[in-house]
């Protein structure tokens, strides 16, 4: 559906519509919060592994619930924490939700005694390649 206002056409997807899980999918995985990411991160040099974890990773590969508030990233590598939290403001703003990122060397991402690194390692991961 679309309508013209102020001289701009608005346009949003019909819910009922027979395609709109199909589209919702699509707009998702093009210029939802993975493709922002690979673009942004793609700038900030040695990072050998970034992923979106949790609720968004959850819903990605169909789990049922909420629509996420935010976006948690984690990112691997020898890199400048200051250019990646950068990088994550920046998708914030695009994106219109937080981005909260997490920053470990590889050392940090092999600890299989980490509780939390556990918890992330066995829940969806969506990587994150280059754009």
């Amino acid at each position: 559906e679309s309508d013209l206002r102020g001289g701009r056409r608005a346009v949003w997807a019909a819910t009922t519509s027979p395609i709109f899980d199909d589209l919702r999918s699509i707009l998702r995985k093009t210029v939802g919060p993975q493709s922002v990411l690979e673009r942004l991160l793609h700038a900030v040099p040695g990072i050998e592994r970034a992923v979106i974890y949790g609720s968004w990773a959850r819903r990605y590969h169909g789990e049922a619930g909420p629509f996420p508030g935010d976006v948690d990233v984690m990112v691997i590598g020898d890199v400048d924490v200051a250019r990646v939290r950068t990088a994550a403001d920046e998708a914030s703003a695009e994106l219109g939700r937080d981005v909260n990122v997490t920053v470990l060397t590889r050392q940090e991402w092999g600890n299989e005694a980490s509780g939390f690194i556990s918890q992330v390692k066995s829940g969806p991961l969506v990587e994150l390649g280059p754009p």
